[in-house]
């Protein structure tokens, strides 16, 4: 359901039922029977009879006619048969009149001898037979229209006129405010007014299903614009439900081959290429095709809106073979039906044009474009979004044949469109800029690249939590993937073109700083782990503030549509500013909803680093080449690092190629986690550095302590046991302490108190829980507030991929626990074997320690293919390029990630459903009140090993805790044996007792250990990894 031009939404509303104009319009029909055969209109039928009486007369007899729509019957000029009954009554009369037929879809229309129209209905009664009920205006002779709804159908009818009641008007009168509330609920959606309509469609489908019950097919039509509704917003799970809700009924009520079976397959099938669900989309859309075929013709409009889904989806998907005869087939039947200007086939002339645009067919491309722009300058005029969406595929087109000249100035063109009609943090406006950074670039201007750069990194940036404040956990992640074209692209132009120069260093530093890890914010209700820490009176606050970002969010991602265009930039203008307000006065008030919020700058984040520290933020990203075509644009995978002083300007290395570095950091890894072959360890260990911290190490001056934010596969990596050149370990000459992003420095700012002593989890009995000991007793009234009320992935949600897993006992944590029990005070929390729950895990509040020693578990990554970064309405092939999109390096979950790591805890192995059985995912430990825990560790098997994405840094538990509030993190790499762990975890807590930091205390311990024959190989010493704050516990 999307916003249409005037004259193609008018035929489709007529057409179309489970458009959301269809109760509203169905009466626009029977107004086409106004150019068909006049002379039939003033004939009487032979049939014909006179109500003589009111309906007060007890003894009338109901009108019955029965006849047959064939080829002899009249026909109208889409191939629909007809013909005219005609009766008699008084002004007053209240008459019910159904068409009944089992052999056809059934439309029926009265009208008076002056021909007006007096009402309309299809599928008003039983299934998809017609019932019109209604006083009458007026006394005399009143002509009912019989007719095919679908095009081309033949068959028997019955035909009965009665007198009705107050009661059947009163039913009458209840559809049609349903029908009201609907066509208000159309204006809305088309608006991009998605937060007003949807209570104005749940109102319509709760009328409609109180008439007609909950498997009528209007009430399927009301499922169809409530999930569109959800849809358009990003709530994708709950519009599938409705989508297919919807369907049943149409199969259930109209058989399988029915059109509007057609067009519940093409919603669904929508739905699922939003989601990139590619292959269950494509059947869909085929099935949608064939109906249509049959039951329309070759050459109906809905036709041609089945072709352009399909095309589409092999276009997203390479398919250009297959996508290029079925776009043909579609501007061919809107050229006929629309004429050779209309703007539908400007639509659909671009995506033509996009198809050979991409098989470097540039000519024809050209030709097309062109000719787009045309049809849509006639029609708009020379300022209008879509004219300059269509100068901008010309521009994409001219930069790739390096006709650079007449490339800028039809993107300078578009631009100031652009500025004129929309607001000035449009993400339209983004684009434009970024489209004029590829141009320069390409050109190698440096400064001009760098200023538009600057500019439109600013609008994604203002816009990016816009998209993390609404949708599905798909849609965030989506939009997140779009931006990492533009976070390859300036961290390219940097490395690859100006090496030297400051000021890119500087815009590509900050644009890493703002975006790593920011796909698992995107993931996490941050709204709600925000109102958790946020005071009682602050909470309307940030209530109205996320109210106005979603409606701010709405408008922006909805695009202009059908609205003026001055109308539409002084709507987001003016929630811009109320969004804006709100987050001023949450910024002065609250420090944690800052740090969220405000954009990062490299000053704040050097402010944070100590004297003797350096920041190493390590980066992989993919080199652009905006001169070459566009299957030649990117290059192949490369890390760097971006060196940052308490002081000074950033400094940076290019590392080269990352499947070079990763090839060697798997063997290291592997050598490493065995404790077999030391000469393997280190030779491995000294090939690493060498390819990673020796181009580095020049660049980090006098620092002594190192903050790594690693990125990729590196994360995985225990940097304390590369070698350097002199054999040494870089524990020996650094202090380590790790990061997701050397934006959580800032986090660590605001501090809080801790509310519960140390609470330790060990030895978990994985097949029984005590359902009497899985509640621990709080220090404090609060608890961590629920996820998943809103549209995103529920906190209890599990990747069905955790079926099959089962767990062994560890009766070795028993050990560890008593190893550290001394050293932690008398008050300590101790909960092990069926105590130690997944209830007892949540219901801590923000202790001092909290020590989990347990199974962890991390699975393997499944596919997802972002939907592609289009501006488009499938139905009319408005598809409109909105800027660079970045081949994924790897492939992107298409399962929440917070969802593939997590922990075992007693009960695991007899779970029976989600909720309490055993399991904490990640997701949930982003949910527990940590805020104010000093330590959190966890020292069971590989639970530091999250699920990897390229760009993103570690998805798991690491940034699961800090996300929860803990300060800092001590998590195992692999399991190491009993002995030296409960060693390992005895002289660590000892040196924290003593005040050592937490960062140093670890490596004093790692020094320790590899200084003891029995315990040297760094599989026993380095299997522990430190993140973030490293000073001394309080």
């Amino acid at each position: 359901m999307k916003s249409l031009p005037q004259p193609i939404r008018r035929l489709l509303w007529i057409f179309q039922k489970s458009r959301p104009t269809r109760l509203a319009s169905l009466a626009l029909l029977a107004l086409l029977l106004l150019g068909h055969s006049p002379r039939a209109w003033s004939q009487p039928s032979a049939q014909g009879k006179s109500i003589k009486v009111a309906q007060s007369v007890p003894d009338f007899e109901p009108l019955t006619f029965t006849g047959v729509l064939d080829e002899n019957s009249e026909t109208m000029s889409d191939g629909r048969f007809w013909t005219v009954h005609m009766f008699e009554a008084v002004a007053g009369q209240i008459v019910v009149i159904d068409l009944i037929s089992d052999e056809f879809d059934t439309f029926l229309g009265l009208f008076d001898l002056n021909r007006e129209l007096v009402g309309a209905n299809h599928d008003g009664g039983e299934g998809t037979n017609a019932r019109l009920v209604l006083s009458l205006p007026d006394t005399g002779t009143y002509q009912v229209s019989v007719l095919s709804f679908i095009s081309g159908e033949t068959g028997r009818y019955q035909l009965t006129i009665q007198p009705g009641t107050t009661a059947d008007v009163e039913r009458a009168e209840q559809r049609a405010e349903a029908v009201r509330i609907n066509a208000q609920g159309v204006e809305l959606y088309e608006a991009g007014r998605f937060d007003e309509a949807e209570p104005l469609f749940q109102e319509s489908l709760r009328i409609l299903g109180g008439l007609l019950g909950d498997s009528h097919p209007d009430v399927a039509s009301s499922l169809n614009n409530l999930a569109s509704t959800y849809q358009a917003q990003g709530r994708y799970g709950e519009a599938e439900l409705l989508f297919q809700e919807a369907l049943e009924i149409s199969h259930e009520h109209l058989g399988n081959s029915h059109p509007d079976v057609a067009q519940s397959l093409d919603h669904l099938a929508s739905l699922y290429h939003d989601q990139g669900r590619y292959g269950e989309a494509e059947p869909l859309y085929q099935e949608a095709l064939t109906i249509r075929y049959e039951q329309l013709g070759d050459s109906h409009p809905d036709v041609a809106q089945s072709l352009n889904g399909l095309a589409l989806l092999y276009f997203v998907q390479g398919r250009y073979e297959e996508a290029e005869p079925l776009y043909q087939e579609s501007l061919t039947i809107l050229r006929e039906h629309f004429g050779p200007s209309h703007t539908d086939v400007a639509s659909s002339l671009s995506n033509l044009a996009g198809l050979y645009q991409a098989q470097e067919q540039y000519d024809q491309a050209e030709s097309l474009l062109e000719e787009s722009l045309a049809i849509r300058r006639e029609h708009w005029g020379g300022s209008h979004p879509d004219v300059a969406l269509n100068l901008n595929n010309l521009a994409t087109l001219y930069v790739e044949q390096g006709r650079y000249r007449e490339a800028e100035l039809f993107m300078q063109e578009s631009l100031a469109i652009h500025r004129e009609h929309l607001e000035d943090s449009h993400p339209h406006i983004a684009t434009s800029l970024n489209n004029l950074v590829g141009l320069y670039h390409a050109q190698s201007r440096i400064e001009p690249a760098l200023t538009y750069f600057r500019q439109g990194l600013a609008i994604e940036e203002a816009n990016l939590n816009l998209n993390l404040a609404i949708g599905s956990d798909d849609r965030k992640r989506a939009y997140i993937a779009t931006l990492s074209a533009t976070t390859n692209h300036v961290t390219s132009l940097h490395l690859q073109n100006a090496a030297t120069n400051p000021t890119a260093a500087r815009l590509a530093l900050t644009t890493i700083l703002r975006r790593k890890g920011r796909v698992l914010d995107a993931v996490t209700d941050t709204q709600q782990l925000l109102r958790q820490n946020l005071s009682t009176d602050l909470a309307p606050l940030l209530d109205d503030y996320t109210a106005a970002q979603t409606q701010l969010a709405t408008q922006l991602y909805a695009g202009l549509g059908n609205q003026d265009p001055e109308v539409y930039r002084n709507r987001i203008d003016n929630l811009r500013q109320e969004a804006n307000r709100l987050e001023n006065e949450l910024s002065r008030r609250s420090a944690e909803f800052r740090v969220e919020t405000e954009p990062v700058e490299i000053e704040a984040v050097q402010a944070l680093i100590p004297a003797d520290a350096a920041l190493v933020e390590l980066v992989q990203y993919r080199p652009f080449n905006p001169a070459a075509s566009q299957s030649e644009r990117w290059g192949t995978p490369r890390y760097a690092a971006y060196i940052l002083h308490s002081t000074g300007n950033p400094k940076w290395v290019d590392l080269g190629e990352a499947e070079a570095i990763d090839t060697v950091a798997r063997a290291f890894l592997a050598a490493t986690r065995t404790s077999q072959n030391l000469t393997q360890a280190r030779t491995t260990a000294r090939a690493l550095d060498d390819l990673v911290m020796a181009p580095i190490r020049p660049l980090l001056g006098e620092a002594t302590h190192l903050l790594l934010s690693p990125d990729s596969q590196l994360n995985l990596i225990p940097f304390a046991a590369l070698l350097d050149e002199q054999d040494r370990y870089l524990v020996e000459t650094y202090t380590l302490t790790h990061l997701t992003t050397g934006r959580d420095l800032l986090r660590l700012q605001n501090p809080a108190p801790s509310q519960q002593p140390p609470v330790i989890f060990a030895n978990p009995n994985y097949d029984t829980a005590n359902p009497n000991a899985t509640q621990l007793t709080a220090a404090a009234s609060n608890s961590p507030l629920p996820m998943g009320e809103g549209p995103g992935v529920r906190a209890t949600q599990r990747s069905t991929d955790i079926t099959n897993l089962r767990f062994g006992p560890l009766p070795g944590t028993q050990r560890e626990v008593e190893a550290i029990a001394p050293l932690l005070p008398s008050n300590a929390i101790l909960l092990t074997e069926t105590t130690a729950t997944e209830n007892a895990l949540k219901a801590v509040q923000a202790p001092s320690i909290l020590h989990i020693a347990t199974h962890g578990f991390f699975l393997e990554d499944v596919e997802f293919v972002p939907p592609p970064a289009t501006r488009g309405d499938r139905a009319t092939g408005f598809l409109e390029p909105t800027g660079l999109v970045a081949p994924p390096t790897r492939p992107v979950n298409n399962e929440n990630p917070l969802l593939r790591s997590g922990l075992a805890l007693a009960g695991f192995n007899s779970r029976t459903s989600a909720g309490e059985d055993g399991v904490l995912t990640a997701l949930e430990a982003t949910t527990l009140n940590l805020r104010g825990t000093r330590l959190v560790v966890l020292s069971a098997c590989e639970t530091g090993v999250g699920d990897v994405a390229n760009g993103e840094g570690v998805y798991g538990l690491r940034r699961a805790f800090v996300m929860a509030g803990a300060e800092s993190q001590l998590m195992s790499l692999w399991k190491v044996d009993d002995l030296g762990t409960a060693e390992l975890m005895q002289r660590y807590y000892q040196r924290l007792t003593d005040g050592e930091g937490r960062s140093e205390a670890l490596r004093q311990v790692q020094l320790e250990f590899m200084q003891n024959p029995t315990y040297q190989h760094p599989y026993y010493w380095a299997s522990f990894m430190f993140s973030g704050q490293w000073s001394p516990m309080e």
